[in-house]
This record gives structure tokens, C-alpha cells and sequence, in this order.
């Protein structure tokens, strides 16, 4: 259906008013190309090409707005459909002004929200823990893994091998200054010198102690190459094949860690 102006089509008028903002979006994209070629910095790149998406953004707002008010039956005048037009684009600029201001209102507030989300997790997967260990050997079930604020999976058991000479204050206290550990278990000091390639001169790995590792899931991390100091991250040993196999997974946790269980193991 076309409408009509003293006996004529309006078609050149309506087609006039859709392709306008589209001519004009296609000069900007040109001012877009060479602003690509003469720009200095990427910034004047990005505020040209937004405003080329923000013109193709209003015309299709101008021709939905036309096409609806085309088809609008109430509107029969020309004066009907000019208004119809511009009531409906108005509507249309409302809504994204509206979109707009709702997103950076949830964006504010799924900032705030967060964190709290993750402490009230983090409150219960301890509540969770302390009560699966309590139940552990009465027929209730064992934590067998935790997972990590990134999202990884670890094992809730870790392992920390000491030397022997720290035995007496370290089963006094059943805590020790944290440092590297593991999730394997052995019953051999020189297994676990061979798997986490530890020279006898830093430590015999007599000293085994046994710990929850919910206590340090928050702050253990991978620890840097050759010692800690890089470069480069060594989440597998490698570095000192002179002192044992490679490919033992292994963490750093700087805290203090409160074991469940201190035993000295044999060589």
C-alpha cells in the first residue's frame, strides 16, 4: 500500500527518508577507511567506527519506524503518518536510552553482588567440609575435592614433606611455615626426593604431614621455575633432573598449615 499526496505515490518520499541515514552511514564508512589509513592511534579508529555503528543503528530505527506506520491502519492521513513515524521512532530511542541505563544499573549491581556471592560460597563449601570430615569413618562420606576460586578441581587432601629435624615442634604444634606441597602420598623419603626432585642437602622428606586443603585453596598457586624465582611457571617438576624424575604436580602456599595427621616415613 502506498500513500498518497495529491493523487500521487509517496513512494519517492518514503524511499528518500530509509536510504538517507544509509547514504549517510555509507560517507561515514568511507571517512572510516581513511581514518583507518590516517589515524595515529587506535582511539580515533574505535570513536569513528562507533559513530558509523551508532548512524546504522538510526537507520534502521528511521525504516522500521516508516514501515510500521505504513502499515498502521489508523493513520491515514499523511499528517496521521508523519506522526505515527516519528512516534514510533521516538518509542524505538526510548527503549535503547532505557536498555542502556537498565544494563549499566545491572552491571553495578552484579559488581557489588559478586563478591558476596563468593564469600556465602565459600562459607558453605567450609560448612560442607568440616562436616563430611566429621562424619568420615561413621558411615557418612569422605571430601574427596574442592574446587578452586578459578575453578579448578584439586584433591582435599595435600601432603607436605619436611625434614626430620623440625619432627619435634612440628608434631607439638601440627603445624608448620608453608611452602611447597603436593596431593601424592608416599611412605618413602627417597620416593618423594625422586618425584619432587629435592636435593638430600634441602631436606631428607622424612617428615610427611597430612592437611585439608581447604585451608589454603584460596591462596596456593603455581609456583614459578627453579625455586620460585623464574623464569617461567613449573606446575610439573622439571627443573632439577639431577635430583629425580620430572612430572610431579606440585603448589606453593605461603600461610601456615595446620595438619591433620604428622608422621615420620622411611627411606
Amino acid at each position: 500500500m502506498l500513500y498518497l499526496i495529491e493523487g500521487r505515490p509517496l513512494k519517492a518520499a518514503i524511499s528518500f527518508a530509509c536510504v538517507a541515514p544509509l547514504v549517510g552511514n555509507f560517507v561515514t564508512g568511507v571517512k572510516c577507511a581513511k581514518g583507518i589509513q590516517k589515524a595515529s592511534t587506535a582511539a580515533k579508529i574505535m570513536e569513528t567506527c562507533r559513530a558509523v555503528q551508532k548512524l546504522g543503528n538510526t537507520a534502521d530505527i528511521v525504516a522500521s519506524s516508516i514501515e510500521a506506520a505504513q502499515k498502521d491502519t489508523t493513520c491515514k492521513t499523511v499528517g496521521d503518518r508523519v506522526k505515527c513515524a516519528a512516534g514510533n521512532m521516538l518509542k524505538s530511542f526510548a527503549m535503547g536510552a532505557a536498555i542502556s541505563a537498565s544494563a549499566v544499573v545491572l552491571k553495578k549491581a552484579a559488581k557489588k553482588a559478586l563478591p558476596v556471592l563468593s564469600t556465602t560460597a565459600r562459607k558453605i563449601a567450609e560448612k560442607i567440609g568440616k562436616r563430611f570430615g566429621k562424619s568420615a569413618g561413621k558411615g557418612g562420606r569422605k571430601t574427596d575435592f574442592y574446587v578452586t576460586p578459578s575453578g579448578k578441581v584439586v584433591p582435599a587432601t595435600g601432603y607436605r614433606y619436611m625434614d626430620s629435624k623440625y619432627a619435634e615442634q612440628t608434631m607439638s604444634s601440627m603445624s608448620a611455615p608453608g611452602s611447597y606441597f603436593e596431593f601424592e602420598k608416599f611412605d618413602s623419603a627417597s620416593a618423594a626426593q625422586d618425584a619432587f626432585q629435592i636435593s638430600p642437602e634441602w631436606s631428607d622428606c622424612r617428615l610427611r604431614g597430612e592437611f585439608d586443603t581447604l585451608q589454603v585453596i584460596d591462596d596456593m598457586y603455581v609456583p614459578k621455575a627453579y625455586g620460585d624465582k623464574g623464569p617461567g611457571l613449573e606446575p610439573f617438576t622439571r627443573c632439577y633432573p639431577e635430583y629425580g624424575k620430572e612430572g610431579a604436580k606440585q603448589y606453593i602456599f605461603k600461610g601456615t598449615i595446620k595438619f591433620k595427621k604428622v608422621k615420620l616415613i622411611g627411606d
